[in-house]
């Protein structure tokens, strides 16, 4: 039988108290359990693993997506080659290509 699987709240939990421990410099309060990888056999799919697709890079400029106060980044969208900047942009790599002209609008 399993062992006993961590909700998912307890594993926010855990995490926002060892974040809040590294802030402050202390060590965490308990250790972050470690969840072990599971595969679910679904038929009708092939062999071959299914890859999820990257994630979007994340700026510094994308914190402030979720309430709206982002900048979308043009250049992320506009160069074959992307923001040179990275995750050093101040600028917002979470918006779509289609958020800068809707916001300009505004």
């Amino acid at each position: 039988q399993d062992a006993e699987m961590p909700t998912a709240a307890a594993i926010g939990a855990a995490a926002v108290a060892a974040a809040l421990a590294a802030v402050n410099n202390e060590p965490a309060p308990y250790p972050m359990p470690v969840l072990e990888p599971r595969y679910v056999d679904l038929p009708g799919l092939g062999a071959d693993p299914v890859v999820p697709p990257a994630a979007p890079l994340l700026s510094v400029g994308s914190a402030g997506h979720a309430n709206r106060t982002c900048k979308p980044c043009v250049w992320l969208h506009k160069a074959s080659e992307g923001c040179m900047h990275g995750s050093n942009c101040f600028y917002c790599h979470l918006c779509g290509p289609e958020e800068v002209k809707k916001r300009r609008h505004e």
